[in-house]
Parts: structure tokens; sequence; C-alpha cells
């Protein structure tokens, strides 16, 4: 069905990226030496990039970026549809859509040298959204989806901090694959609900 495309494409990125993981060599901040992909210690961005960190050649980068790229797709669609059962009014309908699909179509450049400078604008417009499914699913008393979104965006405030800061650096691996699971479980519950939905939008 074409409303659990989101849901779906969640469930692809997750189980490719787990086969990601076992292809990578090895290295991480924590250990430079280390074998193999620390759930711990690594950044999902490190699967992504042509040389591993202990120096060897990353044969989990296609893999990886295939799965980023049906993540992207996959959330670029939802952000797009939410309007359409959430809907606000104009201005935030638009805006969600905007900064939703243009952070996701922007985060492809991630895979480029400018990695960190993308990675800061997506940060950004990806706050704004979630900021706008808030007061949709608020609005239309998703109350349970309300109070996940805060966790989301107190866990997204916390990657940037640490990030920025790198007061607790070494906890950030370990953030940001929380962040992604909490994120990506959060989008999944209100995708779901576009199926109980129906056909009628929510106005």
């Amino acid at each position: 069905m074409k409303k659990l495309l989101p849901t779906y494409g969640i469930m692809i990125f997750g189980i490719l990226g787990v086969i990601a993981s076992f292809y990578y060599p090895g290295g991480s901040q924590a250990d430079p030496t280390s074998e193999g992909f620390s759930w711990a210690h690594n950044y999902w961005c490190n699967l992504l990039y042509t040389w591993a960190i202990n120096g060897e050649s990353n044969s989990a980068q296609p893999v990886a970026i295939a799965a980023t790229l049906v993540l992207f797709a996959s959330l670029a669609y939802f952000f797009y549809q939410f309007p359409k059962y959430f809907s606000i009014n104009k201005i935030w309908d638009r805006l969600i859509r905007f900064t939703g699909v243009g952070a996701m179509v922007l985060a492809v450049l991630v895979f480029s040298h400018l990695h960190d400078l993308f990675g800061i604008i997506c940060s950004v417009m990806g706050l704004v959204t979630l900021v706008g499914i808030f007061y949709g699913v608020v609005k239309h008393r998703q109350r349970v989806f309300a109070v996940v979104a805060v966790w989301c965006i107190l866990l997204v405030g916390m990657n940037n901090y640490i990030y920025f800061s790198e007061n607790y650096i070494h906890y950030l691996p370990i953030v940001q694959k929380i962040t992604f699971a909490s994120v990506l479980l959060w989008v999944i519950g209100i995708n779901i609900q576009f199926l109980k939905l129906g056909r009628k939008p929510v106005t």
C-alpha cells in the first residue's frame, strides 16, 4: 500500500544497515585499530566513507549508501504525505513539506566532502520539521505521538550539543543510534495512523 511506503522503506533501511555493518573492516573513534563495526563506538557515517578508520577499503560503503538513499526517499515521502492527514494550516503544511523533503534532498550531499556542512543544514531543517509534526499531532490530539515527539526533539538537540561542544563526545555514537531508533519508530507509528484514517484525511 502506498500509504505505508515510508514504513516499508524504513524496514529495508534497517535490514541493509545491519548487513552493511558486517562488511565494515574496522576502526572507530575509540580505537582506530579495532576490527569490525562497533554499535557503541562507530557512527553510521563511518559505513558511508570510501575508507574505513583503520585505513582499509570500506566494503560496507555500497550497501550503506543504498540503505541511506532508501531511508531518504522514504522519509521525504512521509513528510510530503503528513499534511494530508494532520493538516495544521497552509503555512505550516507547506513548511513541513519544504523543510522535510528539502532536508532529505540535501542530505544526499552528506556523501560528499561537504558532509559536515550539509549535516548541520539538514539537522536544522529536520528540527523545524519535527516541531511542525509535533504541532500537527498535538492539534489532532495524538497525545502519545506528541510525547514521543518531545523525546525526539530533545534527542536531536542533545546530538547537536555533543557534536558542537565535543562534551561527552565518546557517548555520541550511542546517542546517535538511540535518536535514529526513536525517530524512525515514531515515524512508523504516525505512518500507520495514515491507514487508520482511511481515505478521509484530517483537515
